[in-house]
This record gives structure tokens, sequence and C-alpha cells, in this order.
């Protein structure tokens, strides 16, 4: 949940100017300001402390895989037909230069 400044302004008028330091909240004795943490999502959100890590299962590895693989081969074939495009346009200019210079 994020408050914004009149919203936590109007809670601490209502609960008292420490309402987030009596509730933990992290951050608020420093100024809102908390580095992020890695939660492991099965203990957060079961409720448990589970302090193995997360595992993907391989089908959606795979998933993922074939996402990145086929994001990969569309930009490989966009480069690729780039610089044949330019090459050519290259070519095409050396050879209308030598025709014009008469080498």
């Amino acid at each position: 949940m994020i408050l914004n400044e009149e919203q936590q302004r109007r809670l601490r008028l209502l609960a008292g100017g420490d309402i987030f330091r009596r509730l933990r909240v992290p951050g608020f004795n420093t100024g809102g300001f908390v580095t992020p943490q890695l939660v492991n999502p099965a203990g957060f959100i079961g409720g448990q402390n589970v302090s193995a890590p997360v595992q993907i299962d391989p089908v959606s590895i795979k998933a993922q895989a074939d996402a990145i693989a086929g994001e990969v081969g569309i930009r490989v074939s966009e480069s690729v037909e780039s610089a044949i495009f330019q090459a050519n346009e290259r070519s095409e200019r050396k050879k209308s230069l030598s025709k014009n210079i008469g080498l």
C-alpha cells in the first residue's frame, strides 16, 4: 500500500505522529526509503517460513527460453537484413563512382 503525503499526514493526526514506528513500517524512521528485499513468494504468500530458493518448473523455463530465443531471432534477422542492405548500397555507390570517374 502506498500513502501520499496528505494521507500520511491525516493518519498521523488520527493515530499519532509515531504510528509508522509503532507499526514497525520499515524505513519511516529514516525518511521513508527502504532497500528492496527479495522474498520467496511461496513463503510470503503461504505464510510459511521457507528458506529454500524458489524453483521454477521446467515447462516455465522452456517457455521463457523459447520467448527469449524468438525475440533474439527476430533482432538478429533484422540486423542481418539491414547489414546486407547497407552493403548493397555501398557496392552500388562504388560502382556508380567508378563509372563516373572512369576507373
